[in-house]
């Protein structure tokens, strides 16, 4: 497999490259630079190669469903009633970062949202749906 191939197959699976890093826990440069076209080292390729086929599953469970989407927009409205009285409790949260949340832009789980989360957990004491 070529590196071409490996870098689509990376960004297919996981979006980005540096999502890819973040997961295998290699640094992002280096990614980059063993599928550069200036990188001759066709083994540290091969060995790229048999890091992407070991994690490529893994992304799954950080993906975003709609459940949740749903879940966190019924307790932002249930718990604060607008999004914006919500990121005047909490500044860590913004308008556009809600607003990309729930409408789905924002594709993977990070730990901004799980914070959120957290967050909602805690003021709705009863919630076990997330």
């Amino acid at each position: 497999m070529n590196k071409q191939e490996i870098k689509e197959q990376i960004k297919e699976s996981f979006g980005t490259m540096a999502r890819f890093s973040r997961i295998a826990g290699i640094k992002a440069s280096d990614v980059w630079f063993v599928l550069s076209p200036r990188n001759k080292d066709e083994q540290a390729v091969k060995e790229m190669f048999v890091v992407f086929k070991s994690f490529r599953n893994i992304h799954c469970n950080e993906q975003i469903t709609d459940q949740e989407r749903s879940w966190i927009e019924g307790e932002i409205f249930f718990q604060f009633k607008t999004r914006s009285r919500l990121t005047r409790a909490f500044p860590q949260f913004s308008d556009s970062f809600l607003s990309n949340l729930i409408n789905g832009k924002l594709k993977y789980k990070t730990k901004r949202v799980e914070k959120l989360v957290e967050i909602l957990k805690e003021l709705d004491v009863n919630s076990t749906t997330y």
